[in-house]
């Protein structure tokens, strides 16, 4: 069985370094001091296709209005700002839809989909709760939350029951 160089780790799935072919589990690992060499290598090869990719075409000390006076002129072809129109996607907006979809059936999957996600059937709960390696055992759920989490769950377990009990609506409120 291979294991990663960096920290020895067997049995995950490993990634192959493409320039000299190292066996990394992680991108923590991946960027190892001991890996330095080859990760430097790529990473100022990755700059540099980006720089020269990235080149201007014709005089940098040109002025926008002085690119624009050409432009009129006809000594360059391209308006200044609009990039390459074969570079460019068509614009995406509501004239790009379908007609004859109905409207409301992707919000209404959506809709339904959501529903189905918070109405999970109690035993389907049990089930996620022990794949997560916790029980359905509420002073064990609560021993695995962070200070924070507490917290957050505290606040909107305040927020429901002061909804369920209307303590949150005045008599004195306008409808």
């Amino acid at each position: 069985m291979q294991s990663c160089e960096f920290c020895l780790t067997e049995g995950r799935e490993l990634y192959c370094c493409p320039k000299c072919n190292v066996n990394y589990c992680s991108i923590r690992c991946y960027r190892n001091e001991k890996h330095n060499n080859c990760t430097e290598v790529f990473y100022k090869e990755c700059v540099k296709q980006q720089l020269e990719g990235k080149r201007f075409e014709g005089n940098p000390t040109d002025t926008f209005e002085e690119r624009m006076q050409k432009y009129v002129r006809g000594e360059i072809d391209e308006l200044p700002g609009t990039g390459k129109p074969e570079e460019e996607g068509e614009p995406i907006d509501s004239d790009d839809e379908d007609p004859n979809a109905p409207e409301d059936n992707y919000l209404t999957n959506v809709l339904q989909d959501t529903i189905d996600g918070y109405t999970l059937a109690d035993d389907e709960l049990d089930r996620r709760l022990l794949a997560m390696g916790l029980g359905a055992d509420v002073e064990q759920l609560m021993s695995s939350l962070t200070d924070e989490e507490k917290a957050a769950f505290a606040q909107l377990s305040e927020q429901i029951y002061q909804k369920e009990e209307g303590l949150g609506t005045s008599c004195f409120s306008r409808n």
